[in-house]
């Protein structure tokens, strides 16, 4: 019976604490949260830096690849020959027309009525 009242006293007491900590408890969940907030704050400021750092850089370095000789052609067959000429498109822009005329003239083919 003596151990019981014993273990109700501990028990009481380490409540009574944690009522009293609770302020303690509150201010140091609200400065870690700030402080999380102010590192990922500085991270995305780093972040935004550094991408543009790097965008500019590579508009400086990197080749222009919009410039593609007027010579270059791309000719797709679909019973007649389609030429277009490359004077202000990028390379891309002609591969993806070049692979559109060709699904195009494909499917026209197959489903003809």
């Amino acid at each position: 019976m003596f151990h019981g009242v014993r273990a109700g006293w501990w028990a009481y007491r380490i409540k009574q604490e944690g009522r009293q900590n609770m302020p303690n408890l509150m201010s140091d969940a609200v400065n870690l949260m700030l402080v999380g907030m102010g590192f990922v704050f500085v991270f995305l400021i780093i972040l935004v830096f550094v991408t543009s750092v790097m965008s500019r850089l590579l508009i400086y370095f990197a080749p222009d690849l919009r410039q593609v000789s007027a010579a270059d052609h791309v000719s797709v067959d679909t019973g007649n020959t389609i030429r277009h000429a490359v004077d202000s498109k990028s390379a891309s822009d002609v591969q993806l027309m070049a692979v559109i005329s060709a699904a195009v003239a494909k499917y026209r083919s197959q489903h003809k009525k």
